[in-house]
């Protein structure tokens, strides 16, 4: 409880006392990790000088540093990897602390994680990575870390979407920006001939559709499985300025 609100010195007087610093909740949650869950960095430096377990994990495979990345505790992060957490530890779906501060746009995080070895290409069974997982949810900042990493920026997921297509998907404009200044794909294809305008222009995002007609998409007249375009699309949904440079 003391590790939870952030209490350092209640919590170093408790250790003090002989308190078991990795004694578990029913959820497998110690002490340390609810230090890192809210952001109490000075809590954790004391636990782990007594000795508590850097990368423990709850019932559901979530370590100190995972919990640290969600919600952008970066403070917390570096003293974790200061104290040796294994940076690339994944949960049971394959997700590191990389993705999760990637999800949630914590860029600070993604910057300190890299730093200290994340692998940036590392992939979930689905193919996806943390840049098209930054991109999924629009956080351009995550996005231009982890592209000056060295992350593929035409990686493909399951075979079928870039992170430029799921930033056009979405309506991500500052992420496409982004992704076009890194050379993207622009005129990638499913196998089902849907590319990264076709999303655009079917999901009404006119200024996603812009940038890449702009920057040179070729993929007006596409057609995907379905037999639609880009150009269709643009007209049903009254694109008119992405309509003038096609």
């Amino acid at each position: 409880m003391a590790c939870q609100n952030g209490h350092d010195l209640c919590v170093r007087v408790l250790l003090e006392a002989k308190a078991a610093v990795d004694k578990t909740e029913h959820q497998g949650m110690t002490a340390l990790l609810w230090a890192c869950t809210n952001g109490h960095d000075l809590c954790a430096r004391v636990l782990l000088e007594a000795g508590a377990v850097v990368d423990a994990t709850e019932e559901n495979g979530w370590t100190a540093l995972m919990f640290a990345a969600q919600d952008g505790h970066d403070l917390c992060v570096r003293v974790l990897l200061e104290e040796g957490a294994v940076v690339g530890t994944q949960q049971p779906n394959g997700a590191t602390a990389l993705m999760i501060a990637c999800q949630n746009g914590h860029d600070l995080c993604v910057r300190v994680l890299l730093e200290e070895g994340a692998v940036v290409g590392t992939q979930l069974p689905d193919g996806a990575t943390a840049l098209m997982i930054a991109c999924r949810n629009g956080h351009d900042l995550c996005v231009r870390v982890l592209l000056e990493a060295g992350a593929v920026v035409d990686a493909v997921e399951n075979k079928q979407g870039t992170a430029l297509m799921f930033v056009a998907q979405n309506g991500h404009d500052l992420c496409a920006r982004v992704l076009i200044e890194a050379n993207a794909n622009l005129d990638h294809q499913t196998p089902q001939h849907v590319t990264s305008l076709n999303m655009a222009c079917e999901n009404a995002h006119e200024e996603c559709a812009i940038l890449l007609l702009r920057a040179g998409s070729r993929s007006s007249d596409v057609a995907d499985a379905w037999g639609d375009t880009p150009r269709a699309f643009a007209q049903s949904k009254g694109l008119q300025n992405a309509l003038a440079l096609m």
